[in-house]
């Protein structure tokens, strides 16, 4: 792997990494909301604050995801340019020549096998309200 395009994919690595954190960070979230409710009562504005914290850490992680799938996307096609055109002088801009940024076309966050499902707050906190 060429040096640049190495280094992008690690950065992809520790972008994904970043994702699955948030994922966590909503998960815990969610079960430290599950305590209070079953510890004490709690106020009526809980509920709405509670699950718009869980959605915006979902959205970090989707936003993250996609960012990596993208930055990975960069990375292939860094070391696709340098097979293809060897000794070849110049380099395209990531998009391919077009100065646009990779397409992110079919990449959805909640579809990657390793990483399972992010359905969002409403997902979060059902699987803890349900069996």
């Amino acid at each position: 792997m060429s040096g640049e395009a190495g280094r992008i994919a690690m950065l992809a690595d520790s972008v994904r990494a970043d994702a699955q954190k948030m994922t966590e960070q909503a998960l815990r979230l969610r079960d430290a909301a599950q305590e209070l409710r079953l510890r004490s009562q709690v106020p009526g504005w809980f509920e709405e604050v509670v699950r718009g914290q869980i959605d915006r850490c979902m959205a970090a992680s989707a936003d993250l995801s996609v960012a990596a799938a993208r930055l990975n996307e960069h990375a292939r096609a860094i070391l696709e340019r340098g097979t293809a055109g060897q000794g070849r002088a110049g380099r395209r801009s990531e998009g391919g020549g077009t100065g646009e940024p990779p397409s992110t076309t079919g990449v959805a966050p909640e579809s990657d096998p390793d990483r399972g499902s992010s359905d969002g707050a409403a997902g979060v906190l059902n699987r803890a309200e349900g069996p």
